[in-house]
This record gives structure tokens, C-alpha cells and sequence, in this order.
């Protein structure tokens, strides 16, 4: 990704440009200290409440649910399961999509912490 992508990327997120601009000119930050935007977080947890749903499918259906999951988290794609295998992949889905906003919501705020106290300086 582009610098100037990853800026844009930022400001989306709330981060003030101009400063993190500013730091990466003067060598305190590298542009790839951004990659956390587009990259997300680096898996995802499989809660007991999911876990009780998947001791309830074939051994089967329960690798063909935790598969999806792995590709849902790599591409944002979701695959073709059957009904009783969607309906579990559901929980699944929204517990990767909540992580992941949580992940961001601390990644960006971690961030502006990084940017006020170089900012100082």
C-alpha cells in the first residue's frame, strides 16, 4: 500500500495527518508503522459459547465452520456451508467482525498516543 493510501487510510480512522506527515519526515515514525489499518488483527478466538455450538456438529461440519472462518478473516469473503453449518459460521462471522473492530479501536488509539508523545519532542 501507498503512503499516500495509508494516510488516507488514517484520516479515516480518525488520525490527524499532518502530524503523523510530520513525524515520518523527521525519521521518529516509518510509514509502515500504519500497516495495522489494513492489515487487522492477527487471528481470532474461538469463545466457549461458539465452541459449545461447534460440539454440537460432525466433526465434518465443524472443520468445514472453522475453515470458512479462517477464509472470512484472510479475504472478507464468506463460503458456501450448509444451513445448520451457516447458522454456527454466523456467530463465528460477527465474533471475527467485533474483534476486529476492537483491534482497530485499539491499534488507533495506541497510535495517537505514539504520535502525541513524539509530537512533543
Amino acid at each position: 500500500m501507498e503512503i499516500q493510501e495509508k494516510l488516507l487510510l488514517a484520516e479515516q480512522h480518525g488520525l490527524n495527518i499532518d502530524d503523523i506527515e510530520t513525524l515520518v519526515l523527521n525519521g521518529k515514525i516509518h510509514a509502515n508503522d500504519l500497516d495495522f489499518l489494513e492489515r487487522g488483527a492477527p487471528g481470532f478466538m474461538i469463545y466457549d459459547d461458539l465452541a459449545e455450538q461447534l460440539e454440537l456438529l460432525s466433526d465434518e461440519e465443524a472443520g468445514r465452520v472453522i475453515k470458512s472462518g479462517i477464509h472470512y478473516k484472510l479475504t472478507g469473503e464468506t463460503s458456501a456451508l450448509s444451513a445448520i453449518e451457516a447458522i454456527v459460521f454466523y456467530s463465528l462471522q460477527k465474533s471475527i467482525d467485533k474483534n476486529q473492530k476492537k483491534y482497530t479501536q485499539r491499534c488507533v488509539s495506541n497510535f495517537k498516543n505514539i504520535v502525541k508523545r513524539w509530537a512533543k519532542k
